[in-house]
């Protein structure tokens, strides 16, 4: 890194005109890159909605009235439409969400985290902390989660076995088209 004052103290280097264009142009280079990146994320954005809007409005719709389910192109690139699954949890209905899991035998889909700060120069306690935690009397905080692949995995499964879920697990489901290339 350069050490700007250091340099100018050590130095007393007065900028020349040239120097100065310089530090200007990359400036004004920088500039225009860092609006080229937004506009680009921006395209990406809206690229990426009207995808979704094809993939899971327009093809099942079109492909439904056609009574097709599945396509396939001269050019080799078929397109299927198949049922897509979303499970959610909101953050409010987890503690309740969680509950109901255990309760009807699927704890396991659960993982617990426990995190303790600790301060500087106690690496050594934080190595006892099983045996010690609750003796020692810490604070200590917990966060139960489920991973969103295993929520949908198992969101997949209540619907084919046909298991009622409570209110605060939503599963929904929405055609969607895939391209094979």
């Amino acid at each position: 890194m350069i050490d700007f004052e250091g340099d100018a103290e050590e130095t007393q280097h007065i900028a020349t005109q040239k120097e100065l264009s310089a530090v200007s142009d990359l400036t004004a280079e920088l500039h225009t890159i860092q609006a080229r990146i937004a506009r680009g994320r921006e395209i990406l954005a809206e690229l990426e909605k009207a995808e979704t809007k094809i993939l899971c409005d327009l093809l099942p719709a079109s492909m439904k009235e056609a009574n097709l389910k599945a396509f396939e192109m001269p050019n080799g690139m078929g397109i299927s439409v198949t049922d897509h699954v979303v499970t959610s949890i909101k953050k409010a209905d987890k503690p309740v969400a969680y509950a109901w899991l255990g309760k009807n035998g699927y704890g396991s889909l659960v993982k617990t985290k426990y995190t303790i700060d600790f301060g500087m120069g106690e690496l050594e306690r934080a190595g006892e902390l099983q045996k010690f935690l609750d003796k020692e009397g810490f604070d200590y905080g917990s966060k139960q989660d489920v991973h969103a692949g295993t929520l949908k995995k198992f969101g997949k499964d209540a619907l084919a076995a046909g298991l009622v879920m409570p209110e605060q697990i939503k599963i929904t489901t929405f055609p969607k088209a895939e391209i094979k290339k």
